[in-house]
């Protein structure tokens, strides 16, 4: 038993599919390669962080616990066991009175004493009060009375410019009683020696050995009493008073340290000397955030913005400014630790020195430090973030510009720590769009090409489904025309093999009814050869071989031709077939002769009247009907808007060359109509409307487009009015083409 098997139609699918597949791969592939391109610079980016952070902390814990290490901004002091200072040395700015006493003296002493503060203090009689002293100084009496005498004659003698012997009462008073000190309570040897140095800028001749400069400022310097910052701001302009006037602010700023730091040095006499104990920085508060109390070598305190007087030359703190210290504890020796304190702001500066001398840092890395639990931010690298741009002429410009961003950087690529000195280096990403710049550049390009690709793809796809769709329906067209020219070549052949075999066989006497069989095998064979002569055609058409013959042609004889050829097929269909002429317009036709394939022509009548008859009911009639259209005939009836010397009149003649007259040639039937709508698909290849009208009608759907091509051919056009239960009339509009009309155009 043979089973019959119904072929499935063809789908896109697949095909699409298979088109778009590599597109989507692709993208696919590229995203996740974009996608570990990053993850891979971000890592490079890590492991870069992580080499930075290592190097640049063991260069800043390097200069963090270097002893020598000396800027403008970094000072120190030495703490003694029991927690006194020991460095800079300590000095009282009001010192203690220390009265002499009369009954040190004897009589002797006491009557020569006597006598030089008369002498000293008429101040009128400078030889008198030298004898006075010398007789004074001969009678042995205590340092302190012999120094302040030589002092008081030395300034008598100064006065009265006796600049000798002044030096030498400065000399003896240096010589014999350095340890002397006076009522005040001040030591006379700086005194002296200053007095000295003034007397020495005096003399023209110098023929003793000077005082030395350096000398006199050390000893001022490292032995401070009350007159050190006097000293410093009285003495001479040079580099040695410069030189210990910075050492004497150095100190001074080290005794402010030390005065502010001291409550984070606790001493213990049972302990081993320098136990320090970490204190909270002053930005954390204890009941807030309790930190552990740990054993360290750091620790953070504050002060008074300290500043220099220049009047006095004194240390003095700048009211309601404070400033961050770093307190560094170094074993000086084992009675004695020193403390190197750094200002926040020098730590911020050399923070930044460092990553600027940093050859591999990138510019969109930024390196922030943070000591004993406080973050250096004052003069640090900065961390906000940024972008940038490209100004002037766009990137081909090459320059590239910072656009920073109110934001700071949170994302810390790698960090290294020192827990022994409570030492951290953190670096951050400060642009991650200047480090994935050649990775954003890279999947815009990559992005672009998976654009062009996946656009080109759709257009692809879309002319594949196109063309499929065309393919199917050319399938089907062919099949249809398969089907319908079966159809049509069955009936006909059918016919007549019939009639044939009845004629041979003899069972047809009658020569009447053999006659009549003899005429239908006739119609039916020049039916056969009418559709065969479309099917030609119209393969030759498609092809592009179809080839017209153009000739002077009687159209009136050649339409009454065509509808004599017709009668016997309207007959059949009882339909009344009448040709209409228009005797008046014959001359005119006559007279110019007109050029055309009649035999092509012909054809196309016969296909617009052979649809007539098939869709016109029984009884009806098809009108043929041949018509001339002049120009001049229309032109005289019609207002043509013309401009006449700019004044946009309107007259009814036209001065322009008149186009060529044309025949109109209509067929007219009364049947079904075809909807407005379809009026140009009835004109496409094996188009036939509706599947009822193919059950009822013969054709294969090919003969309206055979007559379009045929009249277009002839330079003319096919014009169709129909409408549903109104019929339809087909007309041809073909150019005459005469002598005229050939020069005009």
């Amino acid at each position: 038993m043979a089973v019959s098997r119904t072929s499935r139609k063809p789908t896109f699918f697949w095909q699409g599919m298979l088109i778009l597949l590599p597109v989507a791969v692709l993208a696919a592939i590229g995203w996740v390669s974009l996608r570990q391109d990053k993850i891979l610079a971000d890592h490079d980016a890590r492991e870069r962080a992580q080499t930075i952070a290592d190097d640049f902390l063991q260069k800043f814990s390097a200069e963090l616990t270097a002893t020598g290490l000396r800027t403008n901004a970094t000072f120190s002091f030495v703490v003694e066991p029991a927690g006194g200072l020991s460095f800079p040395p300590k000095w009282d700015s009001l010192p203690t009175p220390q009265p002499l006493d009369g009954s040190q003296l004897d009589d002797q002493q006491a009557r020569l004493w006597q006598k030089v503060q008369e002498t000293v203090s008429d101040r009128t009689n400078g030889d008198a009060a030298s004898e006075a002293v010398n007789d004074f100084i001969a009678s042995g009496p205590p340092k302190n009375f012999a120094a302040a005498a030589c002092y008081d004659l030395g300034l008598l003698l100064a006065r009265e410019k006796k600049i000798g012997a002044a030096m030498g009462a400065f000399d003896l008073l240096l010589e014999k009683f350095p340890e002397a000190v006076g009522e005040s309570g001040l030591s006379f040897q700086p005194l002296a020696q200053f007095r000295l140095l003034e007397l020495e800028r005096e003399l023209t001749n110098q023929s003793r050995r000077p005082v030395s400069l350096d000398s006199f400022y050390s000893n001022v310097v490292w032995h401070p009493g009350p007159l050190t910052p006097y000293f410093l701001g009285r003495g001479p302009e040079s580099g040695t008073v410069s030189k210990w006037q910075r050492v004497w602010n150095e100190h001074q700023t080290g005794r402010e340290l030390f005065s502010a730091a001291g409550k984070f040095i606790p001493t213990n006499a049972n302990s081993e000397f320098g136990q320090l104990l970490f204190h909270p920085t002053p930005e954390r508060k204890p009941e807030n955030n309790p930190v552990p109390r740990t054993a360290s070598n750091l620790f953070w305190f504050k002060t008074p913005m300290l500043v220099v007087h220049r009047a006095s030359n004194a240390i003095l703190p700048s009211a309601g400014t404070e400033q961050s210290w770093l307190a560094v504890r170094f074993d000086e020796s084992p009675t004695a630790q020193r403390f190197v304190c750094h200002s926040e702001s020098d730590l911020g500066l050399r923070i930044k020195d460092l990553a600027a001398g940093e050859k591999h840092l990138p510019d969109y890395f930024g390196i922030g430090v943070e000591v004993a639990g406080k973050k250096i931010r004052e003069f640090a690298p900065d961390l906000h973030l940024w972008t940038f741009y490209y100004g002037g002429g766009g990137k081909s410009s090459g320059r590239e510009i910072k656009s920073p961003l109110n934001a700071l950087a949170t994302n810390v690529l790698a960090s290294a720590v020192q827990p022994e000195q409570l030492l951290k280096v953190s670096v951050y990403l400060t642009s991650p769009d200047k480090l994935y710049q050649r990775q954003g550049a890279r999947t815009f390009w990559f992005g672009s090409l998976v654009a062009v690709s996946a656009a080109a793809a759709l257009i692809g796809l879309l002319a594949a489904w196109r063309a499929f769709r065309q393919q199917r329906e050319l399938n089907e067209m062919k099949s249809n025309f398969v089907s319908s020219v079966s159809h049509e070549l069955r009936a006909p052949i059918a016919s007549v093999r019939l009639m044939a075999e009845n004629l041979a066989g003899g069972k047809i006497p009658e020569s009447k009814k053999q006659k009549e069989y003899f005429g239908f095998i006739v119609q039916e064979c020049r039916r056969l050869s009418a559709l065969i002569e479309n099917v030609l055609d119209f393969s030759r058409i498609e092809q592009g071989r179809k080839q017209y013959e153009f000739e002077p042609t009687d159209v009136m004889a050649l339409l009454k031709q065509t509808v004599t050829l017709m009668q016997p097929n309207a007959a059949e269909k009882q339909v009344q077939l009448v040709l209409q002429q228009n005797d008046s317009q014959l001359s005119t036709l006559n007279s110019q002769p007109v050029e055309m394939d009649g035999r092509a022509i012909q054809q196309a009548l016969v296909n617009l009247i052979d649809n007539a008859i098939k869709h016109s009911p029984k009884g009806e009639t098809v009108t043929v009907e041949l018509k001339v259209h002049s120009p001049q005939s229309t032109v005289h009836n019609e207002s043509i808007p013309v401009e006449d010397e700019g004044q946009g009149r309107e007259r009814s003649e036209s001065p322009i060359h008149h186009p060529p007259s044309t025949i109109h040639l209509s067929v007219s039937d009364r049947g079904p109509g075809i909807p407005p709508e379809e009026h140009e698909k009835i004109f496409e290849r094996f188009y036939r409307r509706g599947s009822e009208l193919r059950r009822e009608t013969q054709g294969v759907g090919i003969g309206l487009s055979i007559v379009k091509h045929i009249v277009e051919a002839h330079g003319g056009r096919v014009l169709v009015q129909s409408a549903v239960g109104q019929g339809s009339r087909f007309t041809i509009e073909i150019p005459i083409k005469n002598e005229t009309s050939n020069i005009e155009h």
